[in-house]
């Protein structure tokens, strides 16, 4: 009973950290893609938009589009009601989501390679962190 999460808490779960590392990598590649020198890494402004990351992410300022990951989130608990995998569901509702926002509404930074390589990262960082409860349910 210990090692076990009820489904709910497991979709909570995953989203959390879904939006926590998807938002904290998309910052970092772009910080990184703005070319700041070596020296200016430690800057104050740097390090509060590091944790400021989720919630800015969350508010679409990043994107050009607010609320997309309560599109996925719905998305991937509507699939589920059919496949009753949460691998397969999470999967995808990011692959049916995330190319839409990256084929209109990715105006925000402008890179769909940015958003593709913080989607593969975030989703194999999950997978790991979840992979035991993931195989159970």
């Amino acid at each position: 009973m210990k090692g076990k999460l009820s489904k709910m808490a497991l979709f909570w779960k995953i989203w959390a950290c879904h939006i926590l590392i998807y938002f904290l990598l998309l910052i970092i590649f772009l910080i990184i893609k703005e070319g700041k020198s070596d020296d200016d890494i430690f800057r104050s402004d740097i390090i509060l938009m590091l944790l400021k990351s989720t919630i800015i992410g969350l508010f679409g300022i990043l994107d050009g589009i607010g609320g997309l990951v309560i599109i996925s989130m719905a998305t991937m608990y509507l699939i589920n009601l059919y496949f009753q995998k949460f691998y397969i569901s999470y999967i995808l509702s990011l692959a049916l989501t995330y190319p839409i926002f990256m084929q209109f509404c990715n105006e925000g930074y402008g890179s769909n390679t940015i958003t593709a390589i913080c989607l593969a990262i975030t989703t194999i960082i999950n997978m790991v962190i979840f992979r035991k409860h993931i195989r159970n349910t």
